[in-house]
């Protein structure tokens, strides 16, 4: 089974990435303090209600998860760019090796038949087959 590896400066590359963006959730609230003015008057997130507060925050947090999105998809993006630059294949060859998932062993199919055949009530041949691409998943 093939594992995949990663450079010490590719784990770094991306751990210097998403750490600024875990920090930067207060760090926008902060910044910009006034969210709206009302007859000239600003309000901030401390001017909201309490739940208002949380809607803000879950907005945030849904905007620092998907910079974080972004940024994993482009990581691996550029790994995978070296990848097919270092051992001199195609994209999707690399892609396809690096992400190959093996096929479960017999014996965890059996196990993860065990389990469930009060439930199942098929015998283990006639339902092995779905249990192997269930566990591949």
């Amino acid at each position: 089974m093939k594992s995949i590896k990663f450079s010490f400066a590719s784990i770094l590359f991306g751990t210097a990435l998403g750490l600024p963006l875990a920090l930067a959730v207060p760090a926008t609230l902060a910044a910009d303090p006034t969210l709206f003015e009302i007859d000239a008057k600003p309000y901030s997130a401390a001017d909201l209600f309490e739940g208002g507060r949380l809607g803000l925050l879950a907005v945030e947090r849904r905007r620092c998860q998907g910079l974080q999105d972004l940024v994993d998809k482009e990581v691996l993006a550029l790994f995978f760019q070296e990848e097919v630059k270092r051992q001199g294949k195609s994209v999707d060859a690399v892609r396809d090796e690096l992400l190959a998932v093996p096929e479960p062993a017999e014996k965890a199919i059996r196990a993860f038949f065990e389990e469930r055949k009060d439930r199942v009530k098929k015998p283990y041949e006639a339902v092995r087959g779905k249990f192997a691409g269930y566990l591949k998943k």
